[in-house]
């Protein structure tokens, strides 16, 4: 084969070259669609964001500040005033303490009030034993006493935790039926049981009602029968104004089902013929092979469960007659109820209600991406 032979004018015009293209520094190449979407995406974010930061900014002004309409505060986080019992109890008219603003406008009846009480009585402050709180945080110990959010709030921590392990054990159990054993008729079932996605909930909600009012009644009865009606309501063990009526109903979930089985599916049935080997059973190759693997889905079930028993206020309106047992969202709908509503402290009770839903993502959201990406591959 003949050699090629480069000749030397031919071989400094490539060097040439090659040391123009080092001066010049790495060609940039622009990829526009990859670029117009991460363009759209940080649109979409920012306009996401934007209720979320005006409805921390609202929560943090003062009352005169909300009146006029302004959207960032321009008073401290939280201050600190400390007095003795004298000066506390010294009319305003004797006395201003430094914690009344300058801008306050006192009328009389105001200057005729003592500095606690004049604390007590205005929304900017808060009084504890002796010292008096002032700034934006105050805004949420005023929402969460005037909504008795510490009632509510206990109220859908049960709710949410029952409803939430309910849910995902009962999940867990019908994903592996429909996805790993064989029985007549299962895949029927499973297709029926799906067409449940494309019925409103609002159509359910008076059909599950008569279901549970006549349950309360013949339980109701059968506490009388046995002496045990007080112990059974102050307990709750009630379908009407009681934990099995709030959480029950919600303890099969349709898309929660239908997401583990995906998953589910996706298992080797290499691995469950070892675990046979072994002498595992279905129950044993649940708990100790599908679901270590299957962590991801499981979290995105109870990611979703959370969310959607946090956020209920329909249904626990419609099943309790006592305001004693009614969720925390319901203490939000309160503050929307009122004449005259502070949309400071009404903001305030809004991140308080969503402070448990952020902190369970924080935690949650990698498995929960997880989850979402590799559910479905198979089907």
């Amino acid at each position: 084969m003949a050699e090629i032979v480069q000749t030397p004018s031919l071989v400094s015009s490539q060097a040439r070259a090659e040391a123009q293209t080092q001066a010049a520094g790495p060609r940039i190449y622009l990829d526009v669609p990859r670029a117009l979407a991460y363009v759209l995406m940080t649109v979409g974010a920012f306009v996401f964001i934007i209720p979320f930061l005006w409805m921390i900014s609202v929560s943090l002004l003062s009352g005169g500040e909300s009146q006029a309409g302004r959207m960032i505060t321009g008073q401290s986080l939280l201050e600190a005033f400390t007095y003795t019992d004298a000066e506390l109890n010294t009319p305003l008219n004797v006395t201003v303490p430094s914690y009344v603003k300058a801008t306050d406008a006192l009328d009389r009846n105001e200057l005729e009030q003592t500095a606690r009480e004049y604390a007590d009585t205005h929304d900017d402050y808060w009084i504890v034993g002796n010292t008096v709180l002032r700034g934006g945080l105050v805004n949420y110990l005023r929402a969460w006493d005037r909504a008795n959010f510490g009632r509510y709030f206990f109220n859908s921590v049960i709710m949410t935790f029952l409803t939430v392990v309910g849910q995902t054990l009962f999940s867990i159990l019908a994903a592996y039926a429909f996805a790993r054993i064989q029985f007549p008729g299962r895949d029927l079932l499973f297709a029926l049981f799906l067409a449940r996605l494309f019925i409103p909930a609002t159509i359910t909600l008076i059909p599950n009602y008569l279901t549970v009012s006549n349950l309360n009644n013949i339980f109701d009865a059968f506490y009388a029968q046995i002496g045990l009606t007080d112990l059974a309501r102050s307990l709750g063990l009630r379908w009407i104004n009681g934990w099995f009526g709030l959480t029950v109903p919600f303890l099969a979930s349709t898309f929660g089902i239908f997401l583990l089985r995906q998953f589910f599916r996706q298992i080797p049935d290499e691995l469950y013929d070892a675990a046979r080997i072994d002498g595992a059973g279905h129950m044993r190759f649940l708990f100790q092979v599908c679901v270590p693997i299957s962590r991801a889905a499981i979290v995105t079930v109870v990611l979703f469960t959370f969310i959607g028993t946090w956020n209920s206020l329909e249904w626990p309106l419609l099943i309790t007659q006592d305001k004693t047992w009614r969720p925390i969202s319901y203490g939000l709908y309160s503050f929307q109820q009122e004449v005259n509503v502070e949309f400071n402290l009404l903001m305030a009770g809004a991140v308080i209600t969503l402070i448990p839903v952020l902190i369970v993502y924080f935690f949650a959201q990698k498995q929960f991406v997880q989850g979402i990406a590799t559910t479905g591959l198979k089907g």
